[in-house]
């Protein structure tokens, strides 16, 4: 049982590294923005939101995966030290 758990975290390390650059490439602008400094943090977040693929479906994924490779890191090392 141990062996499927360890190899079902291995999977869901690599599907996270995966899903983290694409969560992170929905939520960016695709175009050049000039004085991207000078724009107040609510302006540049309402430019983000209207000029991104799908902002929102950016940001959710990336914390997603950041929190589930994270569990998935710790069940990995877990097992792996119970096994040494």
């Amino acid at each position: 049982m141990g062996k499927k758990i360890k190899h079902f975290s291995f999977i869901g390390i690599f599907t996270t590294l995966f899903t983290v650059p694409l969560g992170y490439f929905l939520q960016t602008i695709l175009f050049p923005i000039q004085d991207l400094n000078t724009l107040s943090k609510e302006e540049l977040l309402k430019t983000q939101k209207e000029a991104a693929l799908n902002y929102d479906l950016g940001i959710i994924l990336m914390n997603i995966s950041v929190v589930l490779l994270i569990i998935f890191v710790f069940i990995y090392l877990f097992l792996y030290i119970k096994n040494k």
